[in-house]
């Protein structure tokens, strides 16, 4: 009895190093989670350098985040940002469906690469959308693709954002303009919840339509003027993205 009590006694403790090790070490996780199965959702690289986890506060800060761009576009990155804040809240940690307060995303730059008849953006949303197995075989057995955390995203804000825009045909930056902010709200919340691929695409989706809004053309417009005839073919390409673009000249 003094045995298997004392043998109890070990395995709790073991199972509380192991839980404290992997509190103080979730910063390190969230990064290899981002590293490893981020370009698994967006089909192109996503890098994090630093993630620090706040357990009780339920918080994170990221830094140095990286997402790259599609094959074939000549920019090294489609975003980059300096640094994340994540607030989620945190009696729902435990719930099929995690609610995210707010993210903050500080200083963002943004490449917009016209290549052809699309844009960089476009490209990777596209290539997100197209439809996975959602089943495979391991050895002579199927196995289904199951369901994870859905999560609801209360509120992103996009602060000191810089649009570059840029085309190969002219040998790379055409212009930059810069927006003080984009606020993005409650993504995900008319399904109840969303899987993090589909919020990643809505996020990109919506974002996107915010490149190029009505407002960010009119900057982008004012940028061109005066640059010369030398942007005639880069003019029909981007008239060309699927009538996106229209207006700008």
């Amino acid at each position: 009895m003094k045995k298997s009590l004392i043998g109890f006694v070990c395995i709790l403790l073991f199972v509380v190093i192991v839980l404290m090790l992997a509190i103080f070490n979730l910063g390190t996780i969230v990064k290899i989670a981002v590293n490893t199965y981020g370009p698994e959702v967006t089909k192109t690289q996503m890098q994090v350098d630093k993630a620090d986890v706040s357990i009780f506060q339920a918080q994170a800060g990221l830094e140095n985040f990286i997402l790259g761009n599609p094959e074939g576009f000549s920019s090294p990155h489609a975003i980059t940002v300096g640094s994340i804040l994540i607030d989620v809240d945190e009696s729902t940690l435990t719930k099929d469906t995690i609610i995210i307060d707010r993210i903050e995303v500080i200083g963002p730059e943004i490449t917009y690469e016209i290549k052809g008849t699309t844009d960089n953006f476009r490209a990777m949303i596209d290539n997100m959308k197209k439809p996975e197995k959602a089943e495979k075989k391991v050895g002579e057995k199927k196995v289904e693709k199951k369901d994870g955390k859905k999560v609801i995203i209360r509120d992103l804000l996009l602060k000191n954002i810089k649009i570059k825009t840029s085309a190969d045909l002219v040998g790379g930056d055409i212009a930059t303009t810069t927006i003080s902010e984009i606020h993005l709200r409650n993504i995900g919340e008319k399904q109840n919840g969303v899987d993090m691929a589909q919020a990643v695409l809505m996020v990109l989706d919506e974002l996107y339509s915010q490149v190029i809004s009505q407002d960010t053309l009119d900057l982008l417009k004012k940028e061109f003027e005066g640059l010369g005839d030398g942007l005639g073919n880069v003019k029909e390409e981007m008239k060309s993205i699927g009538g996106q673009l229209k207006g700008l000249f």
